[in-house]
Order: C-alpha cells, then sequence, then structure tokens
C-alpha cells in the first residue's frame, strides 16, 4: 500500500536529501553500500592479479568495475563530508573506516583536501589516529618525502 508523504514524514522517513545524510540508519546503509563496492572489485582484481597477472581480462574487468564504483563512492563521500565528518556515534568505527579509504584511493589532491577534516576529527575523538597517520603517510609518499 503507498503512503502519502505526510505518512512517511511521520513514520520517519527522510524527506530531503539533508535529511537523509543526518538521518543515521541512511549513513550506514550508504556507508555500507559504499565499502562493498568500493572493496569487493579491488578483491576480485588483486586475486585475477594473483591468479593471471595484470594483463589477463580478469584482471582488467574488475579494475574497471572498482574504477567505476570509486568515481561514484567518492562523490558520495563528498556529499557525506559537506556536512563536516559525521560523528563516530552515528557511523561508528566500520563508517570511518570506509571514508578513510575511499579518500586514501582518491588522488593526491582529494586526500589532501580532507586532511585538516581528519584532524579536526582526530582531536575531536570522532576519528582513529591511525587513520589520520595512514592518510597522512600516504600523502608524504606522494610528495617523495618520508613517513612519520
Amino acid at each position: 500500500m503507498a503512503t502519502s508523504c505526510v505518512e512517511e514524514k511521520e513514520a520517519g522517513y527522510p524527506q530531503s536529501a539533508e535529511e537523509n545524510y543526518l538521518n543515521k540508519k541512511y549513513l550506514v546503509a550508504v556507508l555500507d553500500t559504499i565499502w562493498k563496492t568500493e572493496q569487493e572489485p579491488i578483491r576480485k582484481r588483486d586475486e585475477a592479479f594473483r591468479k593471471f597477472g595484470d594483463s589477463s581480462k580478469e584482471y582488467k574487468k574488475y579494475q574497471a568495475i572498482y574504477k567505476r564504483n570509486h568515481a561514484v563512492n567518492e562523490g558520495k563521500i563528498a556529499e557525506i563530508l559537506k556536512r563536516g565528518w559525521p560523528g563516530i556515534e552515528t557511523i561508528g568505527e566500520q563508517g570511518n573506516l570506509t571514508i578513510c579509504n575511499v579518500i586514501q584511493h582518491s588522488s593526491p589532491e582529494i586526500r589532501v583536501k580532507y586532511l585538516a577534516m581528519m584532524r579536526r576529527a582526530v582531536n575531536e575523538k570522532q576519528l582513529s589516529p591511525r587513520l589520520l597517520a595512514r592518510a597522512e603517510d600516504r600523502i608524504a609518499t606522494d610528495r617523495g618525502e618520508l613517513q612519520i
């Protein structure tokens, strides 16, 4: 049975993109989907690499899927982070890991873009310092510098 917008609003269904991203269940579901669509092709690509090499059609297939998914996931993470770093009580450690992995897989410019936000999140105890250290090390190696 279809419901009206008023009934959906009263039942707690978000009505706008802003409400969606503030809704814990929605945000956790988005991050879970991002994790799966980012990590599964990477796992399959790496298996194909070990088994067939990086010139194989299997490897190329999963690399293409990963690249396509990553572009979408990067956009979703950018949308989430427009509102600041989500609280650990909202997204949990897995949510933080998902956001950080997508950032880690992004261009050096994207990694630098979110570094200050990650530092604030660590200072506010919303992000594990190990995830920040990993990002800082990656940025340092991008620049040809030593890891911290």
